[in-house]
C-alpha cells in the first residue's frame, strides 16, 4: 500500500514529535508499505542542514522525505497543509496517515482515506481545530482515529460520542536495541550506581526531582541527558547542583541508546502536570512518553512516578518500580533497594525489555495503527488492503 504520512514536525529537530514521525514512517515501510513523509521546510528549530535525518534518528532509508514550502505568511500552516493534501492526491496514494489535523482534513475533503492520530484533546487547539476535526470525523473518507493512551480514548469518546468503537489505542514505542550498540564510557567508578534521566528539562518532566534525588543520594552518580541550549545554559548557572550530578546536554536520538546502556537505573519522574509547547498546554493526563519505551528497550531497571496515565504501562515490581511523584525519599529508597540487589535490578530490566519487544515495538505499533477500529463493512467501505 502507498501511504502518505502528513506531518507538521520540523525534521530533523530535537522534538519528540519529529522522533515519533520518523520512527512510524520507518516501521510502516518496514512492514512492506511504500511510504512518503511530507514535512514542512521549517528553519526554526531545525538541526544543521549538514545533519542527515536518517542518521540523526537512527532509521533506515526505507522511505522518502518530501519537504514542502513553509512560506512567510499569515496562516502558513494551513497553506502548507492544503499543499500537502494536493500533492498526496496528485501522487495517487492509497492512504493518508498523520498527526497534522488540518492536512488530514484537507486530504479527506479531497476524497483520500485518512487515519488521524491525536496526542492531546483537539479542543486544546481552539475552535477552528475543533471545527476541522468535526468535519473530518463526519467525512466518508475518515477511516479511524489513533490515540496514545486509554485516558485519551475515554476523553474523545466522552466529547465525541460518534467516535465510540472507532479509536485505536496505540502507546508510543521504541525499537529493540541492536546488539552492536556499545555503552558510553561515563568515566565513573564501577562501585557507584549510575542513574540516568534522558529528555527535556521543562516543567513537569521531573528533572527538578532528579536534582533533589542527587542531593539525597550522594553515594550514587546521576546523569541528565538532553535539554535545549537555553535550558542547559540556565541549569549550568545554578548553584544547587551537587557534584554527583552531571549534565551531558543534547545528544542525537541515535546516540541516546548508548547512554541508556551505560546506566544501572533509569528515572521517569513525570509530574501530574506537564507543560509542553512553550508552557501553554498541560499534557500530563494524556502523555505516553517516548523515553518510557526507550528505557524498556535498554533492559535497565526503571523507577517511574505514579502519575495515573503512566500506570497504563508501568506495573510496580513487574516491569519497573513505581514511586510517589512528589516523595524524594520514596525514590531514594527504591534506588537503594535496586543497588543492594543486583539480581532484582537485572530481572526488572529484563521484564521491561521483554514487554517492549512483545507489546510496544514500533513495528507492533505500526500494525495496530493500520488495523480498523470499527466494522468498515457496516459503513459500506472496503477494508484496507
Amino acid at each position: 500500500m502507498r501511504i502518505a504520512y502528513l506531518s507538521s514536525a520540523c525534521i530533523p529537530s530535537r522534538t519528540a514529535n519529529s522522533i515519533h514521525v520518523m520512527k512510524m514512517c520507518h516501521a510502516l515501510a518496514r512492514a512492506g508499505h511504500e511510504v512518503v513523509l511530507f514535512a514542512p521546510d521549517k528553519a526554526d528549530g531545525r538541526e544543521s542542514d549538514m545533519v542527515d535525518p536518517f542518521d540523526y534518528y537512527g532509521v533506515a532509508r526505507n522511505f522518502i522525505i518530501e519537504h514542502l514550502p513553509w512560506v512567510r505568511m499569515k496562516g502558513r500552516g494551513y497553506w502548507y497543509s492544503w499543499l500537502a493534501a494536493q500533492r498526496v492526491r496528485k501522487q495517487g496514494f492509497d492512504l493518508a496517515v498523520g498527526r497534522n489535523l488540518s492536512a488530514c482534513y484537507f486530504a479527506s475533503s479531497l476524497g483520500l482515506p485518512v487515519v488521524y492520530e491525536a496526542h492531546s484533546p483537539v479542543e486544546d487547539d481552539g475552535r477552528l481545530a475543533r471545527y476541522l476535526f468535526g468535519c473530518l470525523v463526519r467525512s466518508s473518507s475518515f477511516r479511524h482515529m489513533v490515540v496514545i493512551t486509554d485516558a485519551l480514548r475515554r476523553h474523545f469518546e466522552q466529547v465525541w460520542p460518534e467516535l465510540k468503537g472507532r479509536i485505536v489505542v496505540a502507546p508510543d514505542g521504541a525499537d529493540p536495541l541492536e546488539d552492536q550498540i556499545q555503552p558510553v564510557d561515563l568515566g565513573r567508578p564501577d562501585d557507584r550506581m549510575q542513574v540516568g534521566y534522558t529528555g527535556h528539562l521543562y516543567a513537569g518532566k521531573g528533572a527538578e526531582l532528579v536534582v533533589e534525588l542527587a542531593r539525597a543520594c550522594p553515594q550514587f552518580d546521576f546523569h541528565i541527558v538532553g535539554g535545549t541550549r537555553e535550558d542547559l545554559r540556565r541549569w549550568r548557572e545554578r548553584d544547587d547542583l551537587s557534584d554527583n550530578l552531571q549534565l551531558h546536554g543534547h545528544q542525537s536520538h541515535a546516540r541516546i541508546q548508548s547512554y541508556l546502556l551505560s546506566f544501572d537505573a533509569l528515572l521517569l519522574p513525570n509530574q501530574p502536570e506537564v507543560r509542553a509547547h512553550g508552557g501553554k498546554r498541560d499534557i500530563g493526563r494524556w502523555t505516553s512518553p517516548l523515553k518510557l519505551f526507550e528505557y524498556m528497550a535498554a533492559g535497565r531497571a526503571i523507577v517511574c512516578s505514579d502519575v495515573p496515565v503512566l500506570l497504563e504501562v508501568a506495573e510496580h515490581g513487574m516491569n519497573m518500580l513505581v514511586c510517589r511523584h512528589d516523595d524524594v525519599g520514596d525514590w531514594a529508597a527504591a534506588l537503594e533497594g535496586l543497588w543492594a540487589d543486583r539480581g532484582w535490578r537485572q530481572s526488572l530490566g529484563a521484564m521491561a525489555r521483554e514487554q517492549l519487544e512483545r507489546r510496544y515495538s514500533w513495528d507492533i505499533r505500526a500494525s495496530h495503527v493500520l488495523e480498523p477500529a470499527y466494522d468498515l463493512e457496516r459503513r459500506g467501505v472496503e477494508p484496507l488492503d
